[in-house]
Formats: structure tokens, sequence, C-alpha cells
């Protein structure tokens, strides 16, 4: 059993949380200190996938085969002065990391140029910018309202608002369609004071 075994395959880099002997082959198994019950959302499940897969392709990529790619989260059925073998539960996602891998080995070498660039790439504004770990990177606190902060903005809105050159909420023209939901918070934004 080898912990925490860190693999590099040209400018990437992964670290497998643990690695376990078996036979001619290795058995992965991810730790995370989410309880089981993070398996429940899609989005959360497919995070998971996502970054076993991720770490499952570089180690790959390093001759060594994967016999099995396992999660193990806390579980929620533990309790004080349970035996500590019932702390955590494993799943087998062999199968849907697999499949990923497949699909992230196609992007590694575009992935590769665009991260050895000398220079940043050009912003792109999308839907997921908000939840982005660089969004204030790309996007730098502003003293005044973005149309991030709109409640519910669907992609369409918001790369609307963006081709037409607006990006404070001041800016939105009064003809822009807005839902039910944003009207308000709007008219909030814009005059900077409480409606009740």
């Amino acid at each position: 059993t080898i912990f925490e075994a860190t693999f590099l395959y040209n400018d990437y880099a992964a670290k497998s949380d643990i690695l376990i002997r078996n036979g001619n082959s290795w058995d992965m198994v991810e730790v995370k200190s989410k309880t089981t019950k993070k398996l429940e959302k899609k989005k959360d499940r497919a995070d998971f996938i996502d970054d076993i897969a991720y770490t499952s392709l570089i180690i790959t990529k390093n001759g060594l085969a994967l016999s099995s790619a396992r999660l193990m989260l806390l579980s929620e059925k533990f309790r004080l002065g349970m035996d500590q073998s019932a702390l955590f539960e494993s799943f087998d996602f062999t199968k849907e990391v697999r499949l990923r891998s497949g699909e992230f080995e196609k992007l590694l070498e575009s992935f590769a140029r665009i991260t050895s660039q000398l220079a940043q790439p050009d912003l792109k504004i999308n839907g997921q910018c908000k939840n982005c770990n660089f969004f204030e990177h790309c996007i730098p606190p502003c003293a005044e309202c973005t149309i991030f902060d709109i409640p519910r903005l669907s992609e369409k809105q918001l790369l609307d608002l963006y081709a037409k050159g607006i990006f404070l909420v001041r800016d939105v023209p009064a003809s822009f369609y807005l839902t039910d939901t944003q009207i308000r918070p709007v008219e909030c934004m814009r005059s900077e004071k409480t409606i009740r």
C-alpha cells in the first residue's frame, strides 16, 4: 500500500491518496473528508468522478495498470462508540472513471498548449464563471453591482448582455427582458435602495 503517491506526465501532476497492490495492477482509493450524503447531489458526484478520473489518467500514463477506482467517504451512519471500521464507506466508480478518463485523455494535448502559453488566454464569459475558483482573477471585485449579481440570470441573458458590452447592472437597458424574480432585485441594485 502506498499513500499519496505522486505522478507526473508531461506538464500534468496528480497525487493518489491510496494505491493498493492487486497482483500486477493497483487499486486506487480517493479519500474525501465529506460525508456519504454528498453522493446524493449529481454535481458533487460528478466532481468526485472527475477528480478520480484525472488522477487515474495520469497514473495510467505512467504505465501503471489500475484494476479499480474507489471513493472513500465518511459514513453518515457512524456514531461515537461504534467500531472505527464503520467510519468510512467505500464506493466503486471504476466504470464511470474509465469512461471519464477517456474523455479527459482527448483534452490533454489542447490543455497543455493553453497552460504553457506565456500570455493569459482571452476571457470568455459563460454561466459557470461565478462558480469558478478563478472568478475574482478574471473578474476583479467591483464596487458596483455586476450582471453576475442578478439572481437566476440565464446563460443566454448573461451572454446577450456581455455581447452588448454591458457588465454593470446600472447599464442594463430598461428594455432588456428580465424575469419576475429578477426585476425587483435589479431595481434595488440600480437605485441602491431597499424596496419593500
